[in-house]
């Protein structure tokens, strides 16, 4: 599922940064993913602070933009961008990070690198959510679903199996 850009944050938002945030999200959530993306960034690069909930969950809505308009590089570039400042600010152990981590096993999954993929959730993303969350949690069983279908997209049928079964 898309998730649409966040509501604004009046303590965070200059009258400027208001109005591309409302032009972006009119486009995203029309689904013109190409017109959103750049607009969002543009929020993203303005936000002062870049860990902030609005600007965390704004890249990660730019990402998705990106991503579903073909733009995989970008999509990428800018959740390496993204986890730097939460691994600066949190940690490359927190639950943010593990977030963070999901997105870009995300984005490797769009653009066909299902082997990435693997990497990211097997080795960062899964064991970061199950110390932080739990094995039963919700987003680490969407992880876990995630994992699964990236095996799936290879062909690998068995571990696939293996992953929903456990």
């Amino acid at each position: 599922a898309t998730k649409a850009p966040p509501p604004v944050q009046d303590n965070e938002l200059t009258p400027a940064i208001r109005a591309i945030h409302a032009e972006a999200a009119r486009h995203f959530n029309n689904l013109q993913y190409s017109a959103a993306a750049p607009l969002l960034k543009r929020v993203v690069d303005l936000l002062p602070n870049k860990v902030s909930p609005l600007a965390i969950q704004t890249a990660q809505s730019t990402a998705t933009a990106y991503s579903l308009s073909g733009q995989h590089a970008e999509s990428l570039a800018l959740l390496s961008e993204l986890f730097a400042h939460v691994e600066g600010r949190f940690g490359n152990q927190s639950l943010e990070a593990a977030r963070i981590h999901v997105a870009i096993a995300n984005a490797k999954g769009d653009a066909k690198d299902n082997e990435g993929k693997i990497d990211i959730l097997e080795n960062k993303a899964i064991p970061l959510l199950e110390k932080h969350l739990g094995l039963s949690a919700k987003e680490t069983l969407l992880a876990r679903a995630l994992l699964a279908n990236a095996y799936g997209n290879l062909r690998q049928a068995q571990k696939q199996k293996d992953i929903l079964v456990d």
